[in-house]
């Protein structure tokens, strides 16, 4: 996984928005998915990866990360 658009995509975002405070760049900024709630906007994304890897429900997350 690359980024967090593919959490999204999946509906296994909650909108916690912790891929937003991770980004080092700011990239990821957050708008109103398709139900309703808050999710990552990744248009600008340059897949570094630290959101994917900030976030929870992630197979890449890491409590070291934290």
């Amino acid at each position: 996984m690359k980024n967090v658009s593919e959490m999204v995509d999946q509906y296994l975002c909650t909108g916690c928005c912790r891929c937003v405070a991770f980004c080092p760049n700011g990239y990821i900024t957050v708008k109103k998915g398709e139900l309703g709630f808050p999710v990552p906007d990744v248009q600008k994304c340059d897949d570094c990866g630290a959101c994917i890897k900030s976030c929870p429900f992630s197979d890449e997350f890491s409590e070291d990360e934290q």
